[in-house]
């Protein structure tokens, strides 16, 4: 039974419709009808197209001779080094013949050991192993794929860092291009026709996803899709987004918030995209975007009530607006209508300068006081100061005195002959 897939005119009007036909046994025709898919339902992909060809160059396909060589290289090397290890035995004895043919290791022949010898062996030749090493060399330029980028070659840890780097980065491109043909062409059109055949045929009734709790409703697959297919990266390339997802956050700190071209969203998102580039999920570890919105509602709600002079201009508006215009600005200036329900009008502006002016005298005023205080408080310091030298001077006068006639009273004791020690 085969399911063909061709064009006939079905209804006779001349022009061919796509059309399903089953055959049975080439002979008899089941089934004719119209392709509800308009064309065959297949998708053709490879990782490496081929120009003015359906199938891509399949990679096994391009190593195949190589291979068959290397296997038959890899046989000359395994019987060289069997040859070299077991050796052919020679000896004129049949007893200690069948020996040697049953021997186990260990096993203990009876025989002479000078009747017994060997088969000549030459020495492995190096250009088996040097042939090998060259088709691998060559499998590798033929492919793309290195052994420092599969990291198989333990001899790539004396290699400088830079060189590696290159080779790491050349096969990656190679890689990505690869992985990038597949995306492109057979998986993003498999997830196509499987958006078309929900959409053509569509259940009536929500289709729970088994294993989670999304429920999908019908008037849910309507509509046109975009299609991402994440292809991966690499280690290193992973490392080159992070470092730039890095500075763009830098950048939205610095100048993107404060000059209104990003959000702090924006840098959530950023943080988010970061780590989803190791499958590390930190959602419950930040605000979603709901409760973002719903902090900022709240900040926006608590902030301080702003100044008069906001509103200063606003006098030859107010009378002009319309009744719920003016109880959203009194609202808003923190002032509420008189009990009969009349809207209270907006301070004069001349009303508001008076105020500002009298406020300004105020603190003049008590700034004078201030400054009269401390005046005071320094002249009352300095005439204290000054009444303290004059007393020191007038105690120094005196001690001053009371030394000179001290010294009078001594001449006239050395004059009479008095014990001058003792006055």
């Amino acid at each position: 039974m085969r399911e063909c897939y061709c064009k006939l005119d079905l209804d006779g009007d001349g022009l061919l419709e796509p059309s399903i036909v089953v055959k049975i046994e080439d002979d008899i025709v089941a089934q004719v009808e119209e392709n509800p898919y308009k064309r065959p339902p297949f998708r053709i992909g490879g990782m490496l197209p081929m120009p003015h060809r359906v199938c891509g160059i399949a990679p096994p396909s391009i190593l195949e001779n190589d291979q068959k060589v290397m296997t038959n290289l890899l046989r000359f090397i395994q019987d060289q080094a069997a040859m070299s290890t077991y050796r052919n035995l020679i000896t004129k004895d049949t007893r200690m013949q069948s020996l040697l043919q049953t021997r186990k290791p260990f096993d203990v022949i009876y025989g002479d050991p000078e009747n017994i010898g060997e088969v000549p062996v030459q020495t492995a030749d190096s250009f088996a192993l040097k042939a090998y090493e060259l088709l691998k060399g060559e499998n590798e330029e033929t492919t793309g794929s290195s052994r420092y980028n599969q990291g198989t070659d333990g001899a790539s840890l004396n290699k400088t860092a830079t060189g590696i780097n290159l080779i790491s980065r050349a096969a990656e491109k190679r890689l990505r291009m690869s992985a990038r043909a597949i995306a492109t062409s057979v998986l993003t059109g498999l997830v196509k026709d499987f958006i078309f055949i929900n959409q053509k045929w569509k259940s009536d009734q929500p289709m729970p996803i088994l294993g989670s709790d999304v429920v999908v409703n019908p008037d849910d697959v309507d509509g046109n899709f975009d299609i991402e297919v994440d292809i991966g990266v690499s280690e290193a390339e992973r490392q080159l987004l992070v470092q730039q997802y890095d500075y763009l956050a830098q950048f939205g700190t610095q100048a993107g918030i404060p000059m209104g071209l990003m959000t702090p969203l924006h840098l959530e998102k950023i943080q988010k995209r970061k780590y989803n580039l190791f499958n590390i999920n930190i959602d419950d570890l930040m605000l979603s975007e709901q409760e973002f919105a719903q902090e900022m509602q709240k900040r926006e709600q608590n902030k301080p009530k702003e100044d008069w002079k906001e509103f200063v201009q606003m006098d030859k508006l107010y009378p002009l607006l319309a009744r719920t215009e003016q109880a959203q600005i009194l609202s808003r200036l923190g002032i509420q209508p008189d009990p009969n329900a009349q809207v209270a009008g907006i301070p004069q502006a001349r009303d508001i300068l008076a105020n500002q002016s009298k406020q300004q005298d105020a603190q003049l005023k008590a700034q004078e006081k201030v400054q009269d205080m401390m005046f005071k408080r320094e002249e009352h310091a300095m005439d204290m100061q000054g009444k303290r030298e004059e007393l020191r001077n007038k105690a120094i006068g005196s001690k001053i005195d009371l030394v000179g006639k001290i010294v009078t009273m001594k001449g006239k004791n050395d004059s009479t002959g008095r014990n001058t020690e003792r006055d």
